[in-house]
């Protein structure tokens, strides 16, 4: 036991000092460069279509379809100095069908929507929109418990953190979700895609039990427009919030049936 806590010590300090130094590199390095990451999405809890009859054959092919659709979707965590912007891609379909399913592939797991990160004031504020009116969503900093292990991403160096937090709104709600992210310490500390952020450094690969967002593309560049504007914030509510005016805007037919 003393021999454990004794490494475990070692560990923090080597990590403290190597981090602080990493954090001191990558602010000269990058200082007046906009830092854009592209992370690509990956499908990990799917629909249960175990039963073969008709409405679950139908929920198979829908399954299938929304994987195929999420492989070509991809996302963009935009970091300059104090603040950052993460949201999907553009992507120009043919049809409204392939635009339907591009929008639903990107909204599932907790990406919906643009996510701003301040550093500044610690905030990550979600902006969604229903029915043509938009919502800024208020997300909470997660409490992380940082490991020892360790991986490279995109030649990063990335030390693995964990957290927990408890599923709002959908078919999960109310379940308690493992969250596992890799960071790196050579890029800006807080940052990261969607609400995860708050680590020591830029998180390049989260996974919340749904999904998996993992960094395939890094790049630093001066020329770029370097403004991130923040939506005008008059009243900001909680993802609980958000999920109950969903559902008193929903169509009758969607909508949970009130117990009695």
């Amino acid at each position: 036991m003393i021999k454990y806590i004794q490494h475990s010590i070692i560990f923090l300090l080597i990590f403290s000092v190597t981090n602080s130094e990493n954090n001191q590199s990558a602010k000269c390095r990058y200082d007046n460069k906009v830092i854009i990451i592209k992370y690509a999405k990956y499908l990990e809890r799917k629909l249960d279509t175990t039963k073969a009859n008709k409405i679950n054959n139908r929920l198979a092919k829908f399954n299938k379809r929304i994987e195929e659709t999420s492989k070509e979707i991809s996302f963009r965590l935009i970091i300059y100095e104090d603040k950052s912007i993460f949201k999907q891609d553009l992507i120009m379909h043919a049809d409204n069908e392939n635009e339907i399913f591009a929008k639903l592939a990107g909204s599932i797991g907790g990406t919906k929507g643009v996510f701003y990160i301040n550093k500044n004031d610690s905030t990550c504020i979600n902006e969604k929109n229903i029915r043509d009116t938009s919502y800024n969503v208020r997300f909470d900093l997660n409490k992380w418990k940082i490991t020892k292990e360790t991986k490279l991403i995109n030649d990063f160096v990335c030390f693995k953190a964990i957290s927990e937090e408890i599923v709002e709104g959908g078919i999960a709600e109310g379940k308690k979700n493992v969250i596992t992210a890799w960071f790196t310490a050579e890029l800006p500390s807080f940052f990261g895609p969607a609400s995860y952020y708050g680590l020591p450094g830029t998180i390049l690969e989260v996974s919340n039990g749904s999904i998996t967002l993992n960094a395939t593309n890094i790049e630093f560049n001066e020329d770029v427009d370097k403004r991130i504007e923040f939506p005008k914030i008059t009243e900001t509510i909680t993802e609980n919030e958000f999920q109950e005016k969903a559902r008193e805007l929903a169509p009758k037919r969607f909508r949970k049936k009130s117990r009695k």
